[in-house]
């Protein structure tokens, strides 16, 4: 091939635009891991002249300058652009005709990761590297690879477009006839002519008080190799098309509404009204003569802060987002390293007309753009890559009749769980803009409508086997099945399964007679003891609310808390020894309540304030509990129970035994913090399941034999951070024990998080790592409002 790069045959010679500076920065640095090294893969249908088909890339050569390219920046002060007078477009070619279409792809595969490490020569640029691999008689494979210092997406929709129609008067017999354009170097003259310093004057004004990047969702990395992947999710016709017609009633663009859905992603993850991101913008300006024809990079990516302020509603603020997008196209040129704006994420809205060249027919043949070489998504829909940029999180929207939105990301940063959750969240949104134009921002919900509903049934309590039962319901079919199985034990003190129910019919009765019924409220003045587990029982079946107060408190917090609960009633010591309960009925009344009813009142420490009373409803504690049978051993027949009654930690034995049919011991006080005397009742007892404040538990563990105070199943800790070293001992003392740690606050019934410790902890950590949510493995804590979902409710009183 003759030598084209002569002093003779130079045709220009220009500095590089600041982001091509950038980029051409940042490939020297990355090398053969940079992420702007493109290889593009289009597959070729019909019959296809070879021999043509060279010939029109060597047209489009001829006609774009960017493509008669290199690049210098050794030993000069500022990297600059040589265009030749005449370039290549080498095209090789391979013939793998014959080979099965499973061997095909591998063979592509191994070609891309050849050319990936062969890396870019950016001092042979303008040699255009391109080559035709022959798959059957009427299908051939272009692959493409070129790096984005020399086009943009719309460019190489342009160059597309010409090569097709260049071949296509190669092949009827005439010479192509390709309409000028601008050479690159014009855009790159206007830009020497801008007033930087009227740019950098309006920046300084849009990002004041924005010192930071938005925090990115918090996420654990990936597992596996990998430093990039995607996930993508194509919206339905009809979805997309709803999208449609609300942009065209209310003015705006998909690209603000994408822009939308993404601020408030970010802004709920971050827990802030003021999100700052980057956006992509053409780069193009209007008053450059015949830019939409130019090949070149003219792309930028600028920062867009959107406040999203509680009271504006959907569709204004979307329209008032666009008129701020609009406002700051006029200083699109503008480097970021000149507006010092910092951002982790960008998004990039794709409407090139890449799609409408590249599947139209253009003569004998068609060219359609494919992803050849690329791994397969796996079952999750995860895609590994090389990258697309250096952010670590990138939402590339590409329009079309289906829109698709693809999450680009770091493997370091994001695991493949959260990346998909995130798509689904934005998926929610652009639904939710279209069906609540006049909602509040602060109204709008990060669930879809199906998970809403979803988590609905959770909260009543619906969404498990059998439908909704209440936890009454279920310790009352224990009874009949096993009425003479041990219930309950305190001390030396004991009851049946029969003898429990009833008792608990018999206070139900007492209660109803009283009034007692749902929303009714009543309040438990008892410490822990038999007669206070029967009396909780009685007031939910008579249903009542219940509301549980620590007799050892000081009378001035109980006063209030009584007053604070509008109890209608109180039960007090001596309950089981009142002649009127003695002849109430022992048979039980039918349901009273309700999913939604509230079952009881639990009152926070009030440690920041005013205690708060919090109603926690029935739908929401049985699905609580049956939750955490999910997680304990089926083996269990015996549960301890040595908090507070006041507080709802021992909720989880107390309510797990009831509506598992399990034995609850009771531990007297003067029992439960005598290391010595608990570790001989655990022993005796043969006692399963403990939850168990960690301090507590390192106190008891002070005892003799410290091993006699574990339980033999499993040990549930929570209220407290727990240290691995207590991990470690307990794993020595028991290590047949699994141990649970249990988090979640009040207002999301006792809990909502569930980590079980196996194996090895780290050296290096402090607090134990949460896990597994309570609900059906998936973690649902915060709505669109910040409140608590996953078991109900939680207002206050």
């Amino acid at each position: 091939m003759t030598n084209f790069r002569t002093k003779q045959n130079i045709e220009a010679i220009s500095y590089l635009s600041p982001l091509q500076q950038g980029l051409l920065a940042h490939s020297l640095q990355e090398g053969r891991d940079d992420p702007y090294f493109y290889q593009s893969t289009f597959d070729i249908e019909g019959e296809l002249d070879v021999a043509a088909f060279g010939r029109s890339w060597e047209a489009v050569v001829a006609k774009y300058p960017v493509l008669r390219s290199d690049y210098r920046w050794e030993e000069i002060a500022r990297p600059v652009q040589v265009v030749y007078r005449s370039g290549a477009a080498q095209c090789a070619l391979s013939d793998w005709r014959g080979q099965p279409e499973a061997e095909q792809e591998q063979m592509m595969a191994a070609l891309l990761a050849a050319e990936r490490a062969q890396g870019f020569d950016f001092r042979r640029a303008a040699d255009n590297r391109l080559r035709l691999v022959r798959l059957a008689d009427r299908r051939h494979c272009l692959v493409w690879s070129y790096h984005h210092i020399t086009l943009d997406g719309w460019s190489l929709a342009l160059i597309l477009r010409d090569v097709l129609a260049a071949y296509r008067a190669l092949v009827q017999g005439a010479a192509p006839q390709l309409a000028a354009a601008r050479p690159y170097r014009d855009y790159l003259q206007w830009l020497q002519g801008r007033d930087l310093e009227a740019g950098r004057a309006y920046w300084r004004h849009a990002l004041a008080g924005c010192d930071a990047a938005t925090p990115l969702p918090q996420s654990t990395p990936a597992e596996g190799a990998g430093k990039y992947a995607e996930q993508a999710l194509h919206l339905s016709s009809s979805e997309t098309a709803q999208l449609r017609r609300f942009a065209a009633q209310h003015q705006l663009t998909l690209n603000t509404m994408v822009q939308g859905a993404w601020a408030i992603l970010l802004g709920r993850h971050a827990r802030s009204d003021d999100v700052l991101f980057g956006c992509t913008v053409s780069g193009r300006p209007p008053e450059l003569a015949g830019v939409e024809q130019m090949a070149g990079l003219f792309i930028n990516t600028q920062p867009l802060r959107a406040r999203m302020p509680a009271a504006q509603s959907v569709a204004p603020w979307l329209r008032t987002l666009q008129a701020q997008a609009a406002e700051q196209r006029q200083y699109e040129h503008m480097p970021l390293a000149e507006i010092q704006a910092s951002f982790d994420s960008i998004v990039v809205f794709e409407n090139y007309p890449v799609d409408a060249s590249l599947m139209a027919g253009r003569g004998a043949v068609q060219l359609h753009h494919v992803r050849r070489g690329r791994q397969a998504p796996d079952s999750e829909g995860v895609v590994h890559t090389s990258g697309r940029n250096n952010y670590p999180l990138s939402l590339i929207v590409k329009d079309g009749e289906r829109l698709e939105l693809v999450l680009a990301y770091s493997c370091q940063r994001f695991s493949h769980g959260a990346i998909g959750g995130m798509l689904r969240q934005l998926q929610s949104l652009l639904a939710a803009f279209c069906a609540r134009p006049e909602a509040l921002l602060s109204a709008l919900s990060l669930c879809s409508e199906a998970e809403r509903r979803a988590l609905a049934m959770q909260a009543t309590g619906t969404s498990f086997a059998g439908g909704y039962r209440s936890i009454q319901a279920q310790w009352a079919e224990h009874a009949a099945r096993e009425p003479g199985a041990p219930a309950l034990r305190y001390e030396e003190r004991a009851l049946t399964r029969a003898e429990l129910e009833r008792k608990a019919n018999q206070v139900a009765h007492y209660l109803v007679a009283r009034g007692v019924g749902p929303e009714v409220r009543v309040a438990l003045r008892l410490t822990r003891s038999i007669e206070l587990v029967v009396g909780l029982l009685g007031i939910l079946k008579a249903g009542g609310v219940a509301v549980p107060l620590d007799p050892k408190m000081p009378e001035e917090r109980l006063a209030f808390q009584l007053t604070d609960a509008k109890a209608a009633l109180t039960i007090g010591p001596g309950l089981l020894e009142d002649p009127e309960l003695a002849r109430c009925a022992e048979t039980a009344l039918p349901e009273r309540v309700r999913p939604g009813n509230a079952a009881y009142v639990i009152y926070t420490s009030g440690s920041t304030g005013q205690p708060k009373g919090v109603v926690v409803s029935h739908g929401a504690l049985a699905n609580y509990v049956a939750a955490v049978w999910q997680q304990l051993p089926a083996e269990i027949a015996s549960m301890a129970w040595v908090s507070t009654v006041a507080a709802d930690l021992g909720h989880t034995v107390l309510f797990g035994a009831l509506a598992g049919g399990k034995c609850l011991h009771v531990v007297a006080d003067e029992r439960a913090f005598d290391p010595d005397r608990f570790a001989e009742y655990m022993a005796e007892h043969r006692i399963d399941a403990l939850k168990i404040v960690p301090s507590h538990l390192a106190g008891l563990l002070q005892a003799a034999d410290p091993a006699r105070a574990l339980p033999r199943r499993c040990l549930i800790v929570g209220g407290e951070a727990s240290s691995w070293q207590l991990v470690q001992r307990l794993q020595t003392l028991a290590p047949d024990c699994l141990v649970l740690n249990h988090y979640g606050p009040t207002e999301t019934t006792v809990g909502v998080l569930t980590y079980a410790y196996e194996g090895t902890p780290r050296a290096d950590s402090r607090i134990l790592p949460l896990g597994r949510a309570l609900a059906n493995n998936r973690i649902y804590v915060l709505d669109a409002h910040l409140q608590p979902v996953p078991h109900g409710v939680a207002g206050e009183v």
